[in-house]
């Protein structure tokens, strides 16, 4: 089995490059023999939320629209497992969702982001909602879930503890504080701790990623593709702020 984790530069305001990239991304991993392909968390615009409902909702996307179907055909056309994160509109509701779409196009799983920390904390709940559960899959890779950026922390762990997993999928979409003047270093002394020790609780093969993304963009994105082991150690990475793929082929002997 091939695994792979995709690091992606977006833009913002532009759905329409970020789209073409995501394409690019999984036709790449395709042709490199990927079988599952994982994207970060509202990989389409970035975690843009700005708690206006009017202009937040204009930034997100039905199950039917265009862009989400686009991804789901090359799914298809790629013949390759594929989750992505997106900021989805049910009915005039807004939630921070996630797919995780099989090789023939099927929606597999379709997780909702359950902790707060991505909008208001006064935020409407017909405006924009959560989750309302942790959803499990059996796949070829075992059973297999969605946690999305915070749920990794609250709300959802330890529904995700519980579920026993062989994989975890991790979308997720994070920067770091302008005092922040040595991100890696942040990151691997300090942030991967408290991740590490949530994936070991977890005990699943994990696959994380984050996109690169401009300050403008909320804050920005710092990047970061991860594969990890069960016991929370990083198989293989990509160093922060650099776009692309993560792959890895797991040994069958």
């Amino acid at each position: 089995m091939r695994y792979a984790v995709a690091v992606p530069k977006i833009t913002w305001n532009n759905t329409r490059a970020n789209l073409d990239k995501i394409l690019s991304m999984m036709d790449e991993a395709s042709i490199k023999g990927a079988d599952i392909l994982l994207f970060p968390e509202a990989v389409l615009t970035g975690l843009n939320i700005c708690d206006d409902y009017d202009i937040d909702r204009q930034q997100a996307y039905s199950l039917e629209s265009p862009p989400i179907r686009a991804i789901i055909d090359n799914a298809k056309k790629c013949k390759m497992w594929t989750t992505f994160g997106f900021l989805e509109l049910s009915d005039t509701t807004i939630f921070d969702s996630a797919l995780l779409v099989d090789e023939n196009g099927k929606i597999v799983l379709h997780q909702r982001r359950m902790s707060p920390g991505w909008r208001a904390k006064d935020a409407k709940p017909l405006e924009y909602g959560s989750g309302d559960g942790l959803s499990t899959a059996i796949t070829p890779w075992g059973k297999t879930a969605i946690l999305i950026c915070g749920d990794l922390f609250e709300t959802a762990f330890p529904q995700a503890v519980e579920a026993k997993l062989d994989l975890l999928l991790f979308p997720f979409a994070r920067c770091f504080s302008p005092g922040v003047t040595e991100p890696q270093k942040q990151w691997d002394n300090v942030e991967w701790l408290a991740y590490s020790n949530q994936i070991t609780q977890i005990g699943a093969l994990t696959l994380m990623s984050n996109y690169v993304a401009p300050r403008e963009l909320s804050g920005g994105g710092f990047g970061g593709g991860f594969i990890v082991d069960r016991n929370g150690e990083i198989i293989k990475a990509k160093a922060l702020f650099e776009e692309g793929l993560v792959i890895w082929e797991q040994s069958t002997g």
